[in-house]
């Protein structure tokens, strides 16, 4: 079977230089802290308010403007996803950018936490397009009631 993908789009009314450039240390609308900013080659732990441990994030290859593609942990502690951000101008003042992420396997299991992950890609795509339209955090607790 075909492993599983899942992708998100959105539009943010921002020049691309300014939404990449949020995009690669997504402080404070989407992520608690950065052990710094995604760079080829470089091992970035990001952790998140509602989760008790960080997520190493191991960024394969940025282009500038462009893509961001990173592998994290799948969450069997085991395996990686990979992770991609593709940043395309619609316009001079707005930046579409697409979100996928790839890598599970076709099962129950795998399908369920494949939709968990998608709507949290789509949830950080509306987040960085508040923040940056209008200075709005929407992550600030987001997710209080949930347990992880």
């Amino acid at each position: 079977m075909k492993p599983i993908r899942v992708n998100v789009e959105l539009s943010i009314a921002k020049p691309i230089k300014e939404v990449f450039r949020a995009a690669l240390t997504p402080i404070p609308f989407f992520i608690k802290k950065a052990s710094g900013p995604l760079e080829t080659g470089k091992k970035v732990v990001w952790e998140f308010a509602e989760l008790p441990n960080g997520f190493s994030v191991e960024v394969r290859k940025v282009v500038p403007q462009k893509l961001v593609r990173f592998e994290w942990p799948r969450g069997d502690g085991k395996t990686m996803n990979t992770v991609e951000f593709i940043f395309k101008p619609f316009s001079k003042t707005i930046t579409t950018v697409s979100i996928s992420e790839y890598g599970w396997p076709d099962s129950k299991k795998w399908r369920e936490a494949s939709y968990r992950n998608c709507m949290g890609w789509m949830h950080m795509a509306c987040s960085l397009k508040a923040y940056l339209e209008y200075g709005v955090n929407l992550r600030k607790n987001a997710f209080v009631h949930m347990k992880f």
